[in-house]
């Protein structure tokens, strides 16, 4: 399996990545708030991705939830969460690589997180 090209990355400019931390602090996804989404029920919070998690994130139509099933737990949305997600920043990160359009919907070509923290958003 081929790694994903990074070039673009570097399109969205210090300024865009603060800007993407500031929105996704603006629509309320919080440390806390991601912490409280993938720790919820039985599952291990180290595993983000797991269908539970998923599901549960689907049901709830909040901004922060499409951020961080797009984001985070690699869970397409539709071009209206996104937006409602990212805003104006939505372009941007398409055009720097970032987001892209699946067959299912939009979401992060990259995996946007450690076990512990987001590589853009040290706080998130």
């Amino acid at each position: 399996m081929a790694l994903p090209d990074a070039s673009r990355l570097l399109a969205i400019g210090e300024d865009g990545w603060a800007a993407l931390s500031e929105r996704l602090r603006s629509i309320g996804l919080s440390p806390a708030r991601a912490l409280e989404v993938s720790s919820s029920g039985r599952e291990s919070s180290s595993l983000p991705r797991q269908p539970l998690k998923v599901w549960r994130a689907r049901k709830t139509k909040d901004p922060a939830l499409f951020a961080m099933r797009m984001l985070f737990m690699h869970d397409p949305v539709t071009l209206e969460e996104a937006t409602e997600a990212l805003g104006l920043l939505l372009d941007r990160l398409f055009l720097g690589g970032l987001i892209v359009r699946g067959k299912q919907g939009f979401l992060a070509l990259f995996d946007c997180t450690t076990r512990t923290t987001s590589y853009f958003c040290p706080t998130i």
